[in-house]
């Protein structure tokens, strides 16, 4: 089970490595002064391709088309800085609603191949 104390000592590891290392890769958006939700990837085969997931942490920006928009934005990011070619599904644990976003970025940015 990830406890905070597992979860910290995971990202200390994580983190200091080259980004052609590491395992986890993450994103943090905001509006504003405010942290709306966060994107990360995992099971990073660098230059290959990489697994998304996305959350939208504060219930209220939920529904507001900004998962799409982080998405989108997401995707550009992980391609270019993991050098990828296909960026997988993002797996969405809170069905229906999260999956609106995936099903609205189309398949091209939930499982897009690099022109």
């Amino acid at each position: 089970m990830w406890t905070h104390s597992r979860r910290q000592e995971f990202y200390e590891l994580d983190y200091p490595r080259r980004i052609n290392e590491r395992v986890n890769y993450s994103l943090i958006w905001q509006a504003g002064n405010d942290v709306v939700g966060f994107s990360s990837v995992d099971q990073i085969d660098y230059g290959t391709q990489a697994f998304m997931h996305l959350h939208i942490v504060n219930r209220g920006h939920r529904r507001a088309g900004m998962g799409v928009h982080f998405v989108k934005k997401s995707a550009a990011i992980y391609f270019r800085v993991l050098e990828l070619r296909q960026l997988c599904q993002p797996n969405v644990f809170n069905f229906p609603t999260g999956a609106g976003s995936a099903r609205r970025t189309g398949p091209e940015s939930t499982r897009r191949t690099r022109p």
